[in-house]
């Protein structure tokens, strides 16, 4: 404290935490301030700051003695507790108290569970769906995987509709229960991945073409690929590769003879998939003095065609990736979507 005693005989005191009583300065702070008797805020000592339950706290009182200095008027709080002028229990957010305690090793959040049901590829029509330990506030494989799961809903599979598992692969993806520990101590167990069917009834009654042969035919740009022979799609196999832009794919009945439907025999209808295939080709972009070159569109890659070789003539690298077309799991993509993509990184002279 510094005050003093002036000429006139009033007293100096510090502010803003000390007020004069006409002969003294006194602490005239308190920890909860009414605007009348009490204006400023401050913690006195050590039973202000404990005073909400948090008996590790301490104050650093404006207050001092020959061996000690003034301080602040601010608690210090303990864990859980928070405050400046006095500690009370602290509101963290779920997440946060989540992680906590996997630190703390406390226990495991409720798994949580999303699920899917996808409308093309290899699993179009199964019920996929994703149990994840720990729960999403405590799980390492959500913290980082997050992002690739947009589409995917709360909740496991409807039983009901889906009631045969036909698959289930346990710490999916190489999520054991290690890996997705986030502190690497409290374990909650590793990911499951499980595909079930629909019942029967709910399968619709028109059926795919079993062991479906595949057409195409080329029109300009665009390559038209079926299960079933058509009109202007008769050359046998699936579009060739150039053709690497998915534009359309839907799934029609029709009748195998072509005829109308109304008239169709139940046995001649059948579901056909259709897709429309478009041409991208290799495509550039040129920064600076390097061009990159692809033989799949990618983001940036905005010049039809390869890099200018008689200006970008040098070769700085040519590396080869294989991907899955959706951007999916290349462990489950479909065989049609899995794409060797080269991509060359050209200099100048």
């Amino acid at each position: 404290m510094s005050g003093y005693c002036k000429a006139n005989g009033d007293c100096h005191c510090s502010q803003p935490f000390f007020s004069t009583s006409g002969s003294t300065c006194k602490l005239s702070c308190c920890p909860k301030p009414d605007g009348k008797t009490c204006t400023v805020a401050c913690c006195r000592d050590d039973a202000d700051c404990q005073a909400g339950g948090d008996k590790g706290a301490y104050c650093k009182s404006p207050k001092s003695t020959l061996h000690t200095t003034p301080g602040n008027g601010q608690c210090r709080c303990e864990a859980g507790f928070a405050g400046t002028t006095s500690c009370e229990k602290a509101e963290f957010p779920a997440w946060f108290i989540a992680q906590v305690s996997q630190l703390k090793g406390g226990t495991c959040d409720p798994t949580a569970h999303i699920h899917v049901v996808p409308t093309d590829g290899h699993d179009r029509g199964l019920c996929l769906h994703l149990a994840i330990p720990g729960g999403k506030q405590g799980s390492q494989f959500w913290a980082t995987e997050s992002w690739k799961y947009p589409k995917w809903t709360d909740g496991a599979c409807d039983t009901g509709a889906y009631p045969t598992v036909v698959d289930t692969e346990k710490d999916y993806d190489g999520w054991t229960s290690q890996k997705n520990s986030i502190d690497g101590s409290l374990l909650c167990g590793g990911v499951v991945l499980t595909k079930a069917t629909a019942k029967a009834e709910m399968v619709a009654e028109v059926q795919p073409l079993q062991d479906a042969t595949y057409f195409h035919g080329v029109s300009n740009t665009q390559c038209r690929e079926t299960t079933l022979k058509m009109d202007g799609v008769s050359d046998p196999g699936e579009c060739p590769e150039a053709f690497d832009i998915r534009e359309k794919h839907e799934v029609d009945t029709v009748c195998r003879t072509g005829g109308n439907l109304k008239y169709c025999k139940p046995q001649d209808i059948v579901n056909v998939t259709v897709t429309t295939w478009g041409e991208s080709g290799w495509r550039h972009t040129i920064s600076g003095n390097h061009c990159i070159e692809a033989n799949f569109t990618l983001p940036n890659m905005n010049e039809t065609g390869l890099c200018p070789t008689k200006q970008y003539s040098l070769v700085l690298s040519d590396q080869t990736s294989t991907v899955c077309r959706d951007n999916g799991n290349l462990k489950y993509c479909a065989p049609r979507d899995v794409l060797v993509v080269e991509v060359r990184t050209r200099g100048d002279k």
